[in-house]
């Protein structure tokens, strides 16, 4: 995993002909009102949500050529949570995203 601590998502990998992302959601799943009215494809890999997160976990790949699109629906996210009452969307996903490297570093150290 790419570290992107200034992000609101993590690029896992690439591979041929995709792109690989970890993102967060919200209970809403407004992510996939943009990615429709963008016309953008995404293959979700998995939603993983817990009851007492407002977030939810999503992994999902797409197209390379679809890049700059994802990117883009990538920023309407962070705009539309914040509008639809988190306005600490960022700093909360950014936090998130400090633990996991931070126990990815602290298992890769022993």
């Amino acid at each position: 995993m790419k570290e992107e601590t200034s992000k609101w998502y993590i690029m896992l990998k690439d591979s041929l002909f995709f792109k690989h992302f970890c993102f967060w959601d919200t209970h809403q799943m407004l992510s996939d009102r943009i990615f429709s009215d963008m016309g953008l494809r995404v293959w979700k890999r998995g939603e993983y949500v817990r009851d007492d997160d407002p977030w939810v976990v999503v992994i999902c790949k797409v197209r390379k050529r679809d890049f700059e699109r994802f990117m883009a629906a990538m920023r309407e996210l962070k705009n539309r949570a914040i509008l639809c009452g988190h306005p600490n969307y960022v700093e909360e996903v950014n936090g998130i995203i400090k633990q996991i490297f931070a126990a990815k570093a602290e298992l890769e150290g022993n």
